[in-house]
């Protein structure tokens, strides 16, 4: 694992404070120091979910006004939370075509819609069809880590089957379904290269087997609907196949509301009592809470509510046509280079950027480092990952103009690989 350094003092609070002032240029020194690269840089393309600095104003201002308050008491104390949250989970079942008896959680992040989602599949499993071993959650090795987190957190496994043509291959998703397999995994889209899973093959499986289906869709929620609105081809990944019983679907990433900010949608109300806690053995009342954290940050859901009514379908629908003109730009200026090419044709706003020949592409990415290009690392295959945003097409020429170049110089020897980071999130 890898960890963090520190100066590991121990320090005391100054017995005065300071003055918001004196600690905003502390704060900016701090960043300075550190070399901070800003978010909204045109050269991250590693995790700038941009919407426009608009949309980032209405996204703060909405916080600020609930920066308080805490969803944890948004039926006690803050009811028009609650009626917020209503909401922002009732826009995203429209936007995943969920049953007029559909429910939603806003969440503090994908991961923990994805726990959420495991934690229902395992309580379900054990009134529905109880399995003699440890239980197994059979997806694609392309499925977020977060699965295997939330296994790792309930005692259970995650089996995780190789891929064909860099999405989830269901054949061999089938013959790892065994008699302690609970739940089937799906993207839409995949993180690693951008490929929304064959969802309908999977819901057929589950429905087969009588499985918890749940797909991840936690960047492409507000990415995919409006790119099939726009005519680009998507293929189904929704509540219209009737398989699928859970969707994790993001609204601090392309739907660009205030950090953390996620939502986890169930098919019917009825499963929505397999992912809640419930305690009242202790002195102060039941403790009730549909999520893993309690405190929850009010100001991410007013955030969301205020972002996705400030948008609407056309500013959507504006940014996704951006992304998917500098993803195809991508893809046609990287088809002309000798050395490198997209890792298939994905139907998301990530692209892989995977090598025609043997040069070493650990090399090549701390080579794009050095120019300021911010990428994440492909292990494999060996490659960049780049993830676009609607200002994108701006840099694309300069770019894969620099990607070449980078290329010369480690053919030629100039630049070797320095032993960069090859880590997702650290």
């Amino acid at each position: 694992m890898t960890t963090r350094k520190t100066d590991n003092q121990t320090r005391r609070l100054d017995a005065q404070g300071q003055s918001w002032d004196d600690l905003a240029v502390q704060l900016s020194l701090r960043r300075n120091e550190y070399d901070d690269l800003a978010w909204n840089d045109l050269r991250n393309l590693k995790a700038s979910y941009n919407g426009g600095k608009d949309v980032a104003s209405v996204a703060w201002e909405a916080y600020t006004l609930y920066q308080g308050d805490n969803f944890l008491y948004g039926t006690s104390l803050y009811p028009s939370l609650a009626s917020i949250a209503d909401d922002v989970t009732g826009m995203v079942r429209g936007l995943l075509n969920a049953p007029d008896d559909a429910t939603g959680t806003v969440t503090i992040g994908g991961t923990e819609s994805i726990i959420l989602a495991v934690r229902a599949a395992l309580n379900w499993s054990r009134e529905n069809r109880p399995v003699p071993g440890v239980p197994e959650i059979v997806a694609p090795h392309t499925a977020h880590a977060a699965f295997t987190k939330a296994a790792e957190l309930m005692g259970a496994k995650v089996v995780r089957v190789p891929i064909r043509d860099y999405r989830a291959d269901p054949n061999a998703m089938a013959a790892e379904i065994g008699e302690n397999t609970i739940m089937l995994v799906g993207s839409a889209f995949a993180y690693p290269f951008g490929f929304v899973d064959p969802i309908e093959q999977l819901s057929d499986l589950a429905q087969e087997h009588d499985l918890w289906l749940h797909v991840d869709s936690c960047i492409g929620g507000f990415f995919l609907p409006f790119a099939a609105q726009l005519g680009h081809p998507v293929p189904a990944f929704d509540f219209s196949l009737p398989g699928v019983r859970s969707i994790s679907a993001d609204l601090h990433k392309y739907a660009y509301s205030a950090r953390g900010a996620s939502t986890l949608t169930l098919r019917d109300q009825e499963l929505s009592r397999f992912q809640g806690f419930e305690f009242g053995d202790w002195p102060t009342g039941t403790f009730n809470t549909p999520t893993i954290a309690g405190s929850r940050p009010a100001g991410a859901v007013v955030s969301a509510w205020a972002v996705m009514n400030y948008m609407g379908v056309n500013g959507y629908s504006d940014r996704v046509a951006k992304i998917v003109n500098a993803r195809e730009r991508l893809i046609a200026a990287l088809d002309t280079t000798e050395e490198f090419a997209p890792c298939g044709r994905p139907q998301g706003s990530v692209l892989g950027i995977c090598a025609r020949t043997d040069i070493d592409m650990v090399a090549v990415r701390d080579g794009m480092s050095e120019r300021g290009w911010h990428t994440a690392a492909l292990i494999d295959p060996p490659g960049l990952q780049v993830l676009l945003n609607y200002r994108h097409g701006e840099i694309i020429d300069e770019f894969v103009g620099d990607l070449v170049d980078v290329a010369r110089l480690v053919r030629s020897g100039v630049i070797t690989r320095s032993g960069s980071d090859q880590s997702y999130g650290v």
